[in-house]
C-alpha cells in the first residue's frame, strides 16, 4: 500500500479500544501489540501517502487513536494530510469524493 484515504479513521489501537467486542471478536480477545500501527517505529510509513478526514467533534475515535496522532507520529516520515470536517464520526462534510479522486490522480 503506498497510499491511503481514512474517513473519520481509527489509527491505533489502545487499550479502551481494544476492549471493544467488535474489535477484540477477531483477535479472540488477544490483540497483539504489534496489530496496533501507533507501536509501530516512526519510520515504517516512510514515502506512503496518507489523506485522513476527520472532525474535532468526533467522539468516536479516542484522541490517543486519532488522525492527529497518527500524523504526529509518523509525519516526519510520511505524507500525512489531516483535512479537518465538521460535524462528528464519519460525518457527511468528510465524504468528499472528488476531492480524493483529485489526491490519488496527483500521486501517479
Amino acid at each position: 500500500v503506498k497510499a491511503m484515504v481514512g474517513i473519520s479513521p481509527l489509527m491505533g489501537l489502545p487499550p479502551e479500544v481494544r476492549a471493544v467486542s467488535f474489535v477484540n471478536g477477531p483477535w479472540q480477545g488477544h490483540i497483539p501489540t504489534a496489530a496496533d500501527p501507533l507501536s509501530w517505529p516512526p519510520e515504517a510509513f516512510g514515502d506512503r501517502a496518507f489523506r485522513l478526514y476527520t472532525s474535532p467533534e468526533d467522539e468516536i475515535i479516542p484522541e490517543n487513536a486519532s488522525a492527529l496522532a497518527f500524523a504526529d507520529r509518523f509525519g516526519r516520515f510520511a505524507r500525512v494530510k489531516v483535512v479537518e470536517c465538521k460535524g462528528g464520526h464519519a460525518a457527511s462534510d468528510c465524504y468528499r469524493g472528488a476531492d480524493v479522486a483529485a489526491w490519488f490522480e496527483k500521486l501517479k
